[in-house]
């Protein structure tokens, strides 16, 4: 997915699961500057199937996470780790950081598949 005119200039993901620090991929933001932990403004869905996977459509929670800035290249890297655009989309989203600062960052999200729902939103607290 390409950025598009007018989008933030700064390529911040927000990671929710197993992206996270202290999990078992973080090893694909090694090179990212970390900005925060925090949590979305809107509220959508975390389910765990073979991973954390967040469904855009369903309103239940703020999905729990942590903010990087990241360059091109491990954005590349990310798409492809997410399988995007084939089995997950990647879309700017309003995140309030823990210290107030509020910032727009990508999330991936996951086409409509469900399994078991984390009504917490953070992958981490189960």
């Amino acid at each position: 997915m390409k950025l598009e005119m007018g989008e933030p200039s700064k390529l911040c993901v927000f990671v929710h699961g197993v992206l996270r620090s202290g999990n078992s991929h973080h090893r694909y933001l090694e090179k990212a500057r970390f900005l925060g932990k925090g949590r979305t403004k809107e509220q959508f869905a975390l389910y765990v199937g073979v991973s954390p996977y967040v469904v855009k459509s369903e309103k239940v929670s703020w999905i729990v996470g942590e903010v990087y800035e990241v360059d091109k290249r491990t954005l590349r890297r990310l798409d492809f780790f997410e399988q995007c655009p084939s089995w997950h989309s990647r879309e700017w989203v309003d995140v309030i950081l823990d210290n107030g600062q509020e910032l727009k960052a990508m999330m991936y999200f996951a086409r409509e598949r469900k399994k078991q729902l984390v009504l917490s939103g953070d992958f981490n607290s189960g």
